[in-house]
């Protein structure tokens, strides 16, 4: 970690960041990091963090507890070299997840390529994972089904143990029974089963005594009996160990034969890792990957320094800062003390180096910052007494390494510029400095109190003012940038809010000039103007957006109100021509049922059919105007709902 690392709290963000890994691995890595100059690799590294911040929620990958095993994986390649007990586990978790990675990403690569593709540098190594549970139990033992021989040997033990205990417990009843026995029940001592006897009848027991009390009053004997099962089961004992040292050879040889794979994997199981702090670092932020470019330009967006969003959340005021566009490449910030200065110069400088990282920043979308070739950086007070430098010397050294180098594109961050020294020399030392820096296409954010900078961002070209708001009424900061605006210190007006003397402060004023007071004055009403007009946008803003809210839900009714009526005329159409069907069927039926009954009356009655055909064909004639009639008002229905669907 640089200086200037240190300067910007960028070990502080790592530090947060780290706490985000789910391994030693990714943690370790997040600390580590260093900032990228390769803008192929940054654009790179913030894809991955983007894809894995689109898996969170969606798959949990098993990376979970992870352990750096590269040293013991190292030392396992001598042949017959074994692993620490405790060291099997974690190298089965890793072996599993390294497939488990793999497999993941093998069933839903084409939602996250690039994951993807890291993913596919990993090894499946089920064949060492099986071996591995063949022999460990979930809670790391050895299993007794490990091999035939250690089953065997755990079996023919257990035999022999109960077998101790039957002889033991008979041999303390009798002994017992004799009043020889301190205790009725037996002891053990460094894995003898042994019976506790009074001291004083030490000569009328059979066996040898392995131990005794502290005050003597009581030795422990091991019978005779059971000597000879005791050391049965010490073999027994002996046994066990060599086969599972045999077992435990085996499986090295085996996790050896794929150590350069198993090392690999290591890595970018570290890697996964890394990515994944980074991802949910970015959605504890809410940040954004940045569009980066190589040019000198720089421009925040809704900016928040990463470390006040931890702490305050949502309460943080964003920045708004542009470098490199039509204002120019040199800004210079005034305001008032505590007003917010350092907190925008860092702002600039942290969320280069965090993107450098293939950090996220808690920006919004149209953040562009620049790859840097060189970034330099003057915050706090640099005194030195070890190197016999004083604060202006200091500020002074790292100014002039500032200005000697030509690397592009390079950001210079200068806090309290030209101070530490007298006003007027300071002032110009500052001017010559910025105007060279200017000329060198750098891009440079200074903050300052001296009037004759403010003079100087208005008056030359590529530099320009900015500053932090301050509210007249409440006389407290309000942490705004306003672009393009010099700003006030408020010295006065923050003196007397902590009830600094008024007399005292009577006479600061006169001393003051009234040219200065002039100038102090105009900016004072520039700035209450502006907090004004900014004040009345706001307001304007709103009534607007309640305006347009309003626009949009009486569109949406009307909308409704015209889908209901075009609905209404289509099921009347719909009626009146199922009306119109009904009808006629009926008139057709009419129709043929009467020319039946005249066609069957004219063979019998001459006369009469004739006047009857008459009037029947009048009673058809009736039935089709009518037939007509009602064909007239469906098609008149029709055209009405027509109409209305076209409006």
């Amino acid at each position: 970690m640089t200086v200037i690392d240190t300067l910007l709290e960028l070990d502080r963000v790592l530090d947060y960041c780290s706490q985000q890994a789910s391994s030693v691995l990714g943690k370790r890595r997040v600390l580590e990091s260093q900032p990228l100059n390769d803008l192929a690799e940054i654009r790179r590294q913030l894809a991955l963090v983007q894809e894995m911040a689109g898996l969170l929620g969606q798959a949990a990958l098993p990376l979970q507890g992870l352990s750096d095993l590269s040293p013991a994986l190292r030392r396992i390649s001598v042949p017959g070299a074994l692993l620490d007990r405790d060291q099997y586990l974690p190298l089965k978790d890793l072996l599993f997840a390294a497939g488990a990675v793999r497999r993941f990403f093998a069933r839903s690569g084409d939602h996250y390529p690039l994951l993807a593709g890291l993913a596919a540098g990993l090894q499946d190594f089920e064949p060492i994972v099986a071996a591995f549970d063949r022999v460990f139990d979930p809670a790391g033992e050895i299993r007794d089904e490990a091999s035939p021989e250690l089953k065997r040997i755990r079996r023919q033990r257990e035999a022999e143990a109960r077998r101790l205990h039957e002889t033991v417990d008979k041999v303390l009843r009798r002994w017992a029974d004799q009043k020889y026995t301190q205790e009725d029940a037996p002891a053990y001592r460094e894995g003898r089963l042994l019976v506790p006897v009074k001291a004083e009848h030490r000569g009328k027991v059979q066996g040898v005594v392995q131990d005794e009390s502290a005050t003597g009053a009581t030795i422990f004997v091991e019978p005779l009996e059971a000597i000879v099962i005791g050391n049965a089961i010490r073999r027994l004992n002996s046994e066990e160990l060599r086969e599972i040292h045999r077992l435990l050879l085996e499986l090295c040889d085996l996790v050896r034969g794929f150590l350069p794979d198993i090392l690999h994997a290591l890595d970018l199981l570290g890697q996964f890792d890394h990515i994944y702090a980074r991802a949910r670092f970015s959605r504890q932020l809410n940040g954004i990957a940045p569009a980066l470019t190589e040019e000198p330009y720089l421009r925040l967006l809704q900016a928040r320094h990463p470390l006040l969003v931890l702490k305050e959340g949502s309460r943080v005021v964003p920045l708004n800062l542009e470098l490199g566009g039509e204002a120019g490449t040199i800004l210079v910030i005034t305001g008032p003390n505590a007003g917010g200065k350092t907190v925008a110069l860092k702002t600039v400088g942290l969320f280069c180096r965090m993107a450098a990282c293939g950090l996220h920043v808690p920006a919004m979308d149209g953040t562009v910052i620049p790859v840097l070739g060189a970034l330099h950086c003057d915050i706090g007070d640099p005194q030195s007494l070890d190197q016999d430098l004083s604060t202006f010397t200091s500020h002074v050294k790292r100014l002039k390494e500032a200005l000697a180098d030509d690397a592009r594109p390079k950001l210079v961050l200068l806090d309290e510029i030209g101070a530490s020294t007298d006003p007027a020399e300071g002032s110009a030392l500052a001017r010559a400095a910025l105007l060279h820096l200017r000329d060198q296409g750098a891009l440079a954010v200074v903050t300052t109190h001296q009037g004759t900078l403010k003079v100087f961002a208005h008056e030359t070209p590529g530099t320009f003012n900015g500053s932090m708001e301050f509210d007249q009424e409440t006389l407290r900061p309000t942490f705004r940038f306003r672009e393009g605006l010099p700003g006030s210190s408020y010295a006065l007006e923050i003196s007397a809010r902590v009830g600094f003397p008024d007399d005292v402060l009577q006479v600061a004023r006169s001393f003051l000039g009234e040219e200065k007071s002039r100038l102090e004055d105009l900016l004072t009403r520039l700035n209450e103007s502006l907090r004004q007009s900014e004040a009345v946008r706001r307001e304007a803003d709103l009534k607007r957006t309640e305006m347009e809210s309003l626009r949009k839900l009486y569109s949406e009714r009307l909308k409704e109100l015209t889908r209901t009526e075009k609905e209404r005329l289509q099921k009347a159409a719909q009626e009146a021509r199922e009306l119109l069907e009904g009808v006629n069927r009926r008139i057709e039926a009419e129709v043929r049922a009467i020319r039946e009954q005249v066609a069957s009356a004219a063979g019998q009655v001459s006369s009469a059919s004739q006047s009857l055909a008459e009037g029947a064909t009048e009673q058809a004639a009736g039935l089709q105007e009518t037939s007509s009639s009602l064909e007239e008002m469906a098609s008149m229905t029709k055209q009405n709902a027509d109409n209305a669907q076209q409006r």
